[in-house]
């Protein structure tokens, strides 16, 4: 029998897109036994395009987040899906991949994607959905041939809705990510393993793929609190930062870790009691996933308010307006336990589990549907 084909679309906007593609890929392959390619459409269409948008996002995200903000709100008001155009670039080297891969689904996870996979639907009327990574939606996310969307949370349906999508046409799912984050891994074990003190309360301290954030200021802020914790913290590409931490933890005398990239963010997280973080739809599901509790810190205009108060609404997480607080607060925290064990009860009654196998078993449904749909046109129609 021939494997089905799902090509995954994502784009190089943070780390988020491309993760949850890859999530997406991955239980395509190991639940399905499916074929499936993760493409990065942006770069693939257009490299040096790719690398110099990605330049201005990574600038406006780190010196312009008032001019971000207001590109957000003024691109997000309620109406019918418009064209796009500004977005339809690189159809050629759309049709071409089309052509070649033959996929029998398509699955989006940036609105890039989306809105070229709409406005070639009639050339290739593929069966195809688009998953939401954060858990608030904007109008760009909606065209007019997205077969389905896949959102986080029941709150996002009225928005859509307001956005002239059909109820029928929305699954809540959650946010796909990739199945080592829903294992259950022993805390104390996994502290042995990463070298950690296994008795300590431990801060996880992390800002993104380019660790954006006041992470200097977090971690002599978390200084205060020396003697009763261990942090980590991920400075993911940040060289200069890497550098700057692990001089200031020698200087404070700053028990735990500081890492450059790493792919077991899992282990660090179920090693840990606490994440402090930024506020990006696929941090927030993964940390949710391994049942960490979290606060944010400074989240970015746009979707980080819109997740932030997702999670201050469920009560999975807190958010401190002021770096200078978090002393205060993580101490409470440690001082009291269970008010950490009443965030993990909001985590586990909030996380949506297995959402990657999930949208997949609503893509396939759609896919068996469209065949007998096709199945039954008469020829002569």
């Amino acid at each position: 029998m021939t494997k089905r084909r799902l090509l995954v679309l994502s784009a190089p906007f943070g780390l988020g897109h491309i993760k949850a593609g890859e999530a997406l890929c991955q239980s395509y392959s190991d639940d399905f036994n499916g074929e499936a390619r993760h493409v990065d459409l942006l770069r693939y269409v257009s490299p040096h395009f790719s690398r110099w948008i990605e330049e201005i996002y990574s600038l406006m995200a780190k010196h312009s987040l008032l001019i971000y903000r207001l590109c957000y709100e003024m691109s997000d008001r309620p109406g019918p899906p418009g064209k796009k155009s500004e977005l339809l670039f690189g159809l050629d080297k759309y049709s071409a991949l089309i052509d070649e891969f033959q996929p029998d689904a398509i699955i989006s996870t940036h609105f890039f994607p989306a809105a070229i996979v709409s406005h070639m639907y009639p050339h290739f009327p593929i069966p195809n959905g688009m998953v939401v990574t954060d858990y608030v939606t904007h109008h760009y996310l909606v065209n007019r041939h997205t077969d389905l969307y896949f959102v986080g949370h029941c709150d996002m349906i009225d928005k859509l809705k307001l956005n002239h999508v059909d109820e029928s046409r929305i699954r809540v799912t959650g946010i796909p990510v990739r199945s080592a984050f829903e294992s259950d891994l022993n805390r104390t074990a996994m502290r042995r393993a990463l070298g950690l003190m296994t008795g300590t309360f431990t801060l996880l301290v992390m800002g993104g793929g380019n660790a954006f954030g006041p992470l200097a200021d977090i971690i002599k802020t978390l200084g205060k609190l020396k003697d009763k914790i261990q942090v980590i913290t991920v400075t993911g590409q940040n060289t200069k930062l890497f550098d700057q931490l692990k001089e200031l933890y020698s200087e404070m005398n700053i028990s735990g870790l500081v890492l450059g990239y790493v792919d077991n963010v899992n282990e660090y997280m179920a090693a840990s009691d606490l994440l402090i973080s930024k506020a990006g739809g696929l941090t927030i599901t993964e940390a949710m996933a391994t049942g960490l509790p979290m606060i944010i810190i400074q989240p970015a205009p746009g979707q980080e308010d819109g997740n932030t108060f997702f999670l201050e609404k469920t009560g999975a997480g807190i958010h401190v307006k002021r770096v200078g607080d978090l002393d205060l607060v993580v101490g409470d925290l440690i001082k009291d336990p269970s008010k950490l064990q009443e965030m993990k009860h909001h985590i586990r009654k909030t996380f949506r589990s297995n959402a990657a196998h999930n949208i997949l078993l609503e893509m396939n449904k759609l896919i068996e549907v469209r065949a007998i749909t096709i199945r039954s046109v008469p020829l002569s129609a």
